[in-house]
């Protein structure tokens, strides 16, 4: 299934292109804001509605795909579709960009101040967590 993206590189790349069968990990969802500790009331809304939706019309269609050219997949993300969440980080995003840096790595010497200092360091602990958990599900 990786076919298709091996034809379409024309170039050499610094990085292996997949061989075998995708297979559906889960979604990040992002842009969330945060309101005393805790996703918005409005976030948490549509989030109770993506899960079962990305399983239903992500997960599910594609086990089935594949399992009816009679290949065996496990599904590791079925049934908790949310790997993640990426809050929104405001001015830090831009920020970041602006810098070719990390949100993780802005310092106060980057103009960082205040609360957006802990949201920095926040930031890296939640980005770690993330990765732990796509890896956990690749393995």
């Amino acid at each position: 299934m990786w076919t298709p993206i091996h034809n379409a590189t024309r170039r050499e790349l610094d990085f292996d292109i997949p061989t075998g069968l995708p297979h559906f990990l889960g979604i990040i969802t992002q842009h969330f804001n945060i309101y005393r500790a805790r996703p918005t009331e409005a976030f948490k809304f549509w989030l109770e509605k993506i899960e079962p939706a990305a399983d239903e019309y992500i997960a599910k269609p594609l086990s089935e795909a594949i399992s009816n050219k009679g290949i065996d997949l496990s599904e590791p993300g079925r049934g908790n579709a949310i790997i993640g969440s990426v809050r929104n980080y405001h001015s830090l995003a831009p920020k970041a960009q602006q810098l070719a840096k990390p949100i993780f790595q802005l310092e106060a010497s980057d103009k960082v101040r205040g609360g957006h200092l802990t949201t920095v360091k926040e930031c890296e602990e939640e980005f770690k967590a993330l990765a732990k958990e796509i890896l956990s599900r690749i393995e």
